[in-house]
This record gives structure tokens, C-alpha cells and sequence, in this order.
């Protein structure tokens, strides 16, 4: 049965489809209103709107050139 699950700390909030004819399209309005409301505090929240990077990513090593001709960082 398809559902709406929010996990939230020390809950989770579980939004069962209808089980009545038409349903289906009751909990799809539902989900279209919240995705709607929910990127407009987002836009409040982070205006820029663009996300930030992860907090486990390392940055590309750049390779430069010396004056001997040599990439990299190695010896």
C-alpha cells in the first residue's frame, strides 16, 4: 500500500493512502500542496537556492607544472 513516510528525530510520521475509492488522488493532492509548501520554506530558508556540497567531499587535486617540466605533487 503506497504511503507518505516523514522520518523526523525520535518519531516518524507514516500517511497511508485513503482506503476509500478516490483515494489515491486525495493523498496525491496532499503530497503535490506539501511539495509545494515545502519548497517555498526552502526558498525562505536558502534563498540562493543552490544546495551545499557534501561534508565528506575532498576537492580535485590540481596539477601544476614546475619549472622543470614536472606535474603533479610527487618527487
Amino acid at each position: 500500500m503506497p504511503a507518505l513516510v516523514i522520518y523526523m528525530d525520535p518519531v516518524n510520521l507514516a500517511i497511508q493512502l485513503p482506503p476509500f475509492p478516490g483515494g489515491d488522488q486525495v493523498l496525491a493532492k496532499f503530497c503535490r500542496e506539501l511539495a509545494r509548501e515545502a519548497g517555498k520554506l526552502a526558498a525562505e530558508i536558502d534563498p540562493d537556492g543552490e544546495p551545499a556540497p557534501p561534508e565528506d567531499a575532498t576537492p580535485e587535486p590540481i596539477l601544476m607544472r614546475d619549472e622543470f617540466g614536472d606535474s603533479g605533487a610527487g618527487n
